[in-house]
């Protein structure tokens, strides 16, 4: 990860209607309401003709029913503002108030759509709703990134944009130090994940390393690589260490690497066995690592 270089409306409206010119990312302090309130609000001492269950356009999700002064009115849930809420008024025009409206945070921004789902049993097409949401996009851009080796540089590429913008035109893509911020992110968040489950497991971890030199650097670097069995009784492997190392690569390199890549991760107390691919250097390493205090006394084998 070091060596990377610098470099949602849940509504029916149509894309045509939306004006994503007059949509503001409201301030942090701006509170958001709760789209799960009833959607209708009556006086006890009025009477009601609706029924909640009546409301069937997903905009409803955006607004609260209220009767005032003996009209219905339909109160925008983001900003308050208070629009026609008879059934005689239709629901367009608060498809077009949702589209503008300045308190509605950008993480709400969701565009349905029906797309055609074909069941592989009897090769019918069924129709589903879909919504799309600017996080979990960016983090898909993100693992195509890592899963595919692509550059942080694609997210300026002219024609890599425009085709985004093509599939979706809602999609903000985000700046080369921001997928980078995104991809290290991930990488901690993964982190943690590995270590609680490491720690929470009751079984000893097996290492094994690879050393190998990049050919169009002429720089070697070091995988590091976990094993274990957890407590289900499934063969776990996790890469846990990726990083340069300098020449030349001796047995006290790489077993002061080894050691502080134990020591960040909490396992030298729960280490079973470490295989390295260089025969010439297993006894160096072992010895090594056997000297320092962390490992002291705690069985250390050698697969060759």
């Amino acid at each position: 990860m070091s060596n990377l270089e610098e470099n949602s409306v849940s509504s029916t409206i149509p894309t045509h209607e939306l004006s994503t010119e007059e949509s503001v990312i409201p301030n942090s302090e701006d509170t958001q309401p709760s789209l799960s309130q009833p959607n209708v609000v009556v006086d006890d001492n009025k009477s009601s003709e609706y029924n909640p269950s009546r409301l069937k356009s997903s905009v409803w999700e955006h607004f609260t029913k209220e009767k005032i002064n003996n009209e219905w009115k339909a109160i925008c849930k983001h900003c308050n503002r208070k629009l026609g809420g008879d059934s005689k008024n239709g629901t367009k025009h608060l498809h077009v108030h949702l589209g503008r409206c300045n308190k509605r945070g950008q993480l709400d921004i969701r565009q349905q759509v029906l797309v055609a789902n074909q069941k592989k049993s009897d090769g019918k097409l069924t129709l589903k709703a879909s919504s799309f949401n600017q996080d979990e996009a960016r983090v898909d851009l993100a693992k195509m990134i890592i899963r595919h080796e692509y550059p942080l540089s694609i997210v300026d590429h002219e024609l890599f944009r425009k085709y985004c913008h093509t599939l979706q035109p809602l999609f903000d893509m985000p700046s080369r130090n921001t997928i980078k911020k995104d991809i290290l992110d991930m990488y901690e968040n993964g982190k943690v994940k590995t270590m609680l489950e490491l720690e929470a497991n009751e079984g000893r971890v097996a290492i094994t390393t690879d050393m190998w030199t990049s050919d169009h650097q002429n720089r070697g670097y070091m995988a590091v690589t976990a094993h274990y069995v957890d407590n289900s009784w499934t063969l776990q492997k996790r890469i846990i260490r990726f990083e340069y190392v300098p020449t030349p690569h001796t047995g006290d390199v790489i077993a002061t690497r080894l050691m502080k890549c134990f020591l960040d991760w909490n396992i030298d107390r729960k280490l079973m066995s470490i295989t390295v691919d260089n025969c010439s250097v297993n006894d160096a390493v072992v010895e090594l690592l056997l000297d320092r205090s962390k490992v002291q006394n705690r069985f250390l084998g050698v697969l060759l």
